[in-house]
C-alpha cells in the first residue's frame, strides 16, 4: 500500500459523522411515513386553540368555545389552572349541560367530575366493570 490510499483518522471520522447523518436523516423520514399511514384514531389529540384572555374566564365558571371545525369546547377555569372538556356524552353521543358546578348528561342524567370519567348516580344499568355492589354503593357516596 502506499502512502496515499490509506484512509487517516481524519477520513474515518468523516464516513461516521456522514453514516450517523444518513441513519439519522432516513429514520426521521420512516418516522413521518409511519405517522402518516397510522389511523387518526391512534394520534394524539391534543391541539392548540386561542380561546381569548386568561382575565375574561372567571374562577369556577364554565365558558363554552368553539374550535375551527365548530366543534363546541367545555372550558373551566379553576385556582390553579384551566380544564377543557367535550361537550359531548362518551355513552350515548348527546350534548352535555353544565349545572352549577357538575356536568350533567341530560340522557342519562350521570355526573361527570374532571378527574373520573363517570360517576354513576341513576342509570343502575351502567357498572364499572370489575366493581362490587358495596364498591360502587361507596363511589357514589364518595362523588355525590
Amino acid at each position: 500500500m502506499t502512502e496515499d490510499s490509506r484512509a487517516t483518522r481524519r477520513d474515518l471520522l468523516a464516513s461516521f459523522l456522514m453514516g450517523g447523518g444518513l441513519v439519522l436523516a432516513y429514520g426521521t423520514l420512516a418516522l413521518q411515513g409511519i405517522l402518516f399511514l397510522l389511523p387518526k384514531r391512534l394520534r394524539p389529540k391534543t391541539r392548540l386553540i386561542f380561546a381569548g384572555r386568561i382575565d375574561q374566564f372567571t374562577v369556577g365558571a364554565v365558558t363554552t368555545i368553539h374550535d375551527l371545525d365548530g366543534n363546541a369546547i367545555l372550558v373551566k377555569r379553576g385556582e390553579t389552572g384551566f380544564e377543557a372538556f367535550s361537550s359531548v356524552c362518551p355513552h350515548l353521543g348527546c350534548r352535555v349541560h353544565w349545572e352549577a358546578a357538575e356536568e350533567t348528561s341530560p340522557a342519562m342524567a350521570q355526573k361527570y367530575e374532571a378527574k373520573v370519567e363517570a360517576l354513576l348516580t341513576q342509570p343502575e344499568h351502567v357498572w364499572l366493570k370489575g366493581l362490587s355492589p358495596e364498591e360502587a354503593e361507596a363511589l357514589r357516596q364518595m362523588y355525590a
